[in-house]
């Protein structure tokens, strides 16, 4: 047990999930297993249509620590609004966002909460790649950084929604919690948001969590161009390009190069696999260039972008 005003400390682990019946038994279990035990679990499901509810309500019956919630109709769909309701619901004085195929390791919570200060907003662990189904750790995310606010915008450091452990008083009043408008960069969103607040940190740079990869996940949609998640992305990064214009106005400038080299990414892809949304791609790619004042590169992804079209090669001369 914790050693460090555990009598103090209560865990509220929100849970979004959605056709999860694959993982949660295992998420679930990793949670039974840790040896903090004050800790309540809630689960809000947006929708499932195989066995997850099934199986949820299975360990609810055996631990009233856990709790399952249906999200109500009027809300979005997405894990956004199923983060925002469960926190309506929770009591925890510390709040863990997780999803529905992660896995605590052992300590997790124990770990997070012994580093815990009076004045600690945020406890942020490392956490473990794992590819799907051998579970077996081939990488841990950065987590700290000399320029934080930096290397997060452009991902050299996440957290992912695990990552944190967060005082509910710094949460309360920071509305919305998640973007209901975001599926995809969600918790990029999130975290970032509170980074601007400049919260008491505390890093664990011991991995607490496998972070499952897995072909089917929402964070591998934008790999197979998946519209609707990459104009999730592009909605996020464009919402902090307009934030950080007031606050960090250099920042917000090498957002917006990041988000350039983004459509660029996004145009090659689709070029390459032949998919019809390339011409889409390009006009964002030279209006993100032309808000850029990247003049010359205007002209420049025009003609490379016309050659290719015309002649069916020129590929590398994108850029």
């Amino acid at each position: 047990m914790p050693t460090n005003r555990s009598s103090d400390i209560t865990v509220s682990i929100i849970i979004p999930i959605y056709n999860v019946e694959p993982y949660i038994k295992a998420t679930l279990d990793s949670i039974l297993q840790q040896d903090f035990n004050l800790w309540e679990c809630i689960l809000v499901d947006d929708g499932s249509t195989d066995r997850t509810i099934e199986i949820v309500e299975s360990y609810c019956k055996n631990d009233l620590r856990i709790s399952l919630y249906r999200k109500p109709d009027y809300l979005t769909n997405g894990p956004s609004a199923s983060r925002n309701f469960g926190f309506e619901k929770s009591k925890g004085n510390w709040i863990l966002w997780f999803d529905g195929d992660d896995i605590m390791l052992k300590e997790c919570l124990t770990k997070r909460i012994n580093l815990i200060k009076p004045n600690t907003d945020v406890v942020v662990s490392s956490i473990s790649y794992a590819k799907h189904p051998e579970m077996i750790p081939f990488k841990k995310t950065k987590i700290n950084s000399d320029n934080l606010i930096k290397d997060y915008l452009i991902g050299k450091v996440s957290y992912y929604p695990s990552g944190g452990l967060w005082s509910r008083s710094f949460l309360t009043g920071h509305k919305p919690i998640f973007d209901p408008k975001i599926q995809n960069l969600d918790d990029w969103d999130f975290n970032l948001r509170l980074l601007y607040r400049k919260p008491n940190m505390i890093f664990l740079y011991e991995p607490t969590v496998l972070y499952r990869v897995r072909p089917d996940s929402l964070s591998q949609e934008i790999k197979k161009l998946n519209i609707e998640q990459i104009k999730s992305e592009i909605y996020a990064r464009r919402k902090h390009i307009r934030i950080l214009k007031e606050k960090y106005p250099r920042k917000s400038k090498l957002l917006a190069k990041y988000l350039e080299k983004r459509f660029l990414y996004f145009l090659k892809r689709s070029l390459l696999l032949n998919k019809p949304l390339h011409y889409w791609f390009y006009r964002e790619l030279v209006f993100q260039k032309a808000a850029n004042r990247n003049y010359i590169g205007v002209i420049y992804t025009f003609f490379s972008y016309s050659f290719y079209r015309l002649f069916g090669r020129g590929y590398f001369l994108l850029k």
